[in-house]
């Protein structure tokens, strides 16, 4: 990895040599990263969240609301943190370093493509939609068990599974929306 510029920040990282101008990385590299950062993420949050709610439903309850409208509250109120804290986590770790700690430990990149013709790093505004989109089922945690699944359903496909069949790229929606690759790292 380069030296650090000043200012504390890293160069953005460079799509690696190989075989034309694309090495993107497998599936597989990009699912395992992905359950990498949900646990880095989900262990913290969780335990946050689940204290406050147990401190929302307490003083839902001491002012009187039904226990079952104090939870749903409470849940609206954890959907919403659970989302902005993922997505900043996504969008933070891809503006300074161009990938998350678990695409660190795969070792693999997200860059902006280089057939957009595009500066070397992924500005702000596109590593905010990226996140915000790869995030967005976070939202429905809160509703029937129903919703959740057909969110998740619909959003499986262009968010997770595309790059299986997306080629050469190997881009899923979110990708192709701000135009960035994630590449293997030599």
């Amino acid at each position: 990895m380069p030296p650090p510029q000043p200012g504390g920040t890293f160069p953005a990282p460079v799509p690696p040599p190989g075989a034309g101008p694309y090495r993107p990385a497998s599936w597989g590299q990009r699912a395992l990263a992905r359950l990498l950062d949900s646990l880095f993420v989900s262990i913290p949050l969780g335990t946050v969240l689940f204290f406050a709610w147990l401190f929302w439903l307490f003083f839902a309850v001491l002012a009187g609301r039904t226990l079952e409208g104090a939870d749903t509250g409470a849940m609206i109120f954890a959907s919403v943190c659970g989302f902005l804290v993922c997505a900043a986590y996504d969008a933070v770790c891809l503006r300074v370093w161009g990938r998350t700690p678990g695409k660190m430990i795969v070792k693999i990149v997200v860059v902006p493509d280089p057939g957009a013709g595009r500066p070397d790093r992924i500005p702000l505004d596109a590593v905010m939609v990226r996140a915000a989109l790869y995030w967005l089922p976070f939202l429905v945690v809160w509703t029937p068990l129903w919703v959740q699944v057909l969110v998740n359903g619909l959003w499986l496909v262009p968010f997770a599974l595309w790059p299986l069949w997306d080629l050469p790229k190997q881009q899923a929606v979110h990708d192709k929306i701000v135009r960035t690759v994630v590449l293997r790292q030599n």
